[in-house]
């Protein structure tokens, strides 16, 4: 996912990794990356609720305007189905 990343995560709450993973571990009985890539699909999810333009929820997530089938790629690897498809209802 753009700009998701555990190592960042961390430095920004300036931790290590590895007590970055001790915490998130304890507290969601997740790892960190399954734990950002769920927090990424809920964001991904209301963005496009709200606005139904990929394109632009791409954007706004940090993709590039010519990476919009990376950011579909990755919502269907996240959520099981492609961002058309959520927009749509079908599942």
């Amino acid at each position: 996912m753009a700009n998701y990343c555990v190592k960042t995560l961390a430095k920004n709450c300036r931790v290590s990794v590895r007590t970055l993973e001790r915490h998130i571990q304890s507290q969601y009985g997740l790892s960190p990356q399954a734990w950002i890539n769920e927090l990424w699909a809920q964001r991904a999810q209301q963005l496009l609720s709200a606005s139904k333009s990929i394109k632009g929820v791409a954007s706004k997530l940090g993709y590039d305007d010519n990476r919009v089938h990376h950011f579909t790629r990755d919502f269907k690897k996240c959520c099981g189905i492609t961002p058309s498809q959520f927009l749509t209802g079908v599942a």
